[in-house]
């Protein structure tokens, strides 16, 4: 049967794309379904900020009646004024393993890119770096924690087989914090809080809103040089902060400060995709009642994971990172939540790597950013 790509249009054709993974991983008990009512505000132009300054299309791909793939094309303004680029990105790809398919679907996002005067086509990258990315190409053991991706064994192929070429991989990394700390490390943490004069805090829960001007003053700043970096806008931020409030718990959430102004932080979550299994994406009749069980008793969950840890750039190599891990290893034992997954993080960020690695980390996990010229 002939095979087409065609743009998602109104509420239906949205409720077909974020329920098409189902599909892909019917079998596979290492993946999370997320929150199906997230998912469509993520790809609803008039409920998520991105669409406020970006611009995004949704494309389905049917072979006769069957829906055998998604994915979604988009650009940042902000991110090619910023880097002085002319990029597009895919994201939220979806296929079965069907090379014909997949093929497809790059293509139409490559036109979508082309007709926008755009040069570079990149991702996996859902809008932007601040959101899930990349293909996972190494650690399909265990479910990734909360936020990162998961996929098929087979995706790789199917990308390189669309003329994509790997352009940048990310890390991700497991520590126990019950494992303990290395007494040299920690001498050398504490040596650093001397030296530097900095305090690490918990972000006060009570005053979220006051601590998230604090968090998002450094976002902005600390990324700035990283590759494919682009800063929230204050609309993503405060969406990023209504999403979180649920989640976080008492000393996960870090500021770093000296003299009173923030010069980094780290955020770390409970891994919340244990319980997500578990409900299958849908929040009625009664998910929700496990999700807010999950929440406020922490039944099920067992996990943390730091999505970001960064520290301005003037106050980096003075151990301002490794009191922030050291701080959110206490937290994480504090919760009674043993299992830490850090990341992600670039590939060639030695700074990070050989901090997490000298605590005793390792490396679980690895991701691949794709690109291919227009």
């Amino acid at each position: 049967m002939s095979l087409e790509v065609r743009t998602v249009r109104g509420a239906a054709d949205r409720r077909r794309f974020v329920r098409f993974p189902r599909a892909v991983y019917r079998n596979d008990p290492l993946w999370a379904e997320p929150l199906l009512l997230e998912r469509k505000q993520f790809i609803h132009p008039r409920k998520h900020p991105f669409f406020r300054h970006g611009r995004a299309e949704h494309f389905l791909a049917r072979r006769g009646k069957e829906l055998v793939g998604r994915i979604t094309a988009a650009e940042d303004p902000r991110f090619n004024e910023l880097h002085e680029t002319r990029v597009g990105t895919f994201g939220l790809f979806e296929c079965f393993d069907d090379a014909e398919a997949a093929t497809a679907l790059i293509e139409r996002a490559a036109q979508w890119s082309r007709e926008r005067g755009l040069e570079m086509l990149r991702g996996p990258i859902d809008y932007s770096t601040n959101y899930p990315l990349g293909t996972l190409i190494e650690g399909f053991e265990s479910t990734p924690a909360l936020l990162l991706n998961y996929n098929p064994r087979y995706y790789p192929r199917l990308l390189e087989g669309a003329g994509l070429r790997k352009v940048k991989d990310l890390y991700t990394f497991r520590y126990h914090t019950d494992q303990g700390v290395p007494e040299r490390w920690r001498r050398l943490a504490e040596r650093a809080r001397v030296r530097s004069g900095v305090v690490i805090r918990p972000v006060h829960v009570r005053d979220l809103g006051e601590e998230l001007v604090r968090i998002e003053r450094v976002y902005s700043r600390a990324w700035e040089k990283n590759w494919g970096a682009v800063p929230m806008t204050h609309a993503e931020f405060a969406h990023m902060g209504r999403e979180i409030k649920p989640l976080v718990r008492e000393g996960l959430v870090l500021l770093a400060e000296i003299e009173g102004e923030a010069v980094g932080f780290s955020l770390t979550l409970p891994d919340l995709n244990p319980v997500l299994k578990q409900i299958g994406g849908r929040l009625f009749p009664l998910g929700w009642v496990r999700l807010l069980r999950a929440l406020r008793s922490g039944t099920g969950i067992h996990g943390i994971r730091t999505l970001v840890l960064g520290v301005l750039e003037g106050y980096r190599r003075r151990g301002i990172t490794e009191l922030l891990i050291l701080a959110t290893i206490e937290g994480g034992l504090a919760n009674d939540l043993l299992d830490c997954e850090m990341g992600w993080t670039l590939e060639d960020n030695e700074l990070i790597t050989r901090s997490i690695e000298s605590l005793g980390g390792k490396r679980i996990r690895t991701y691949r950013i794709y690109e291919r010229v227009l």
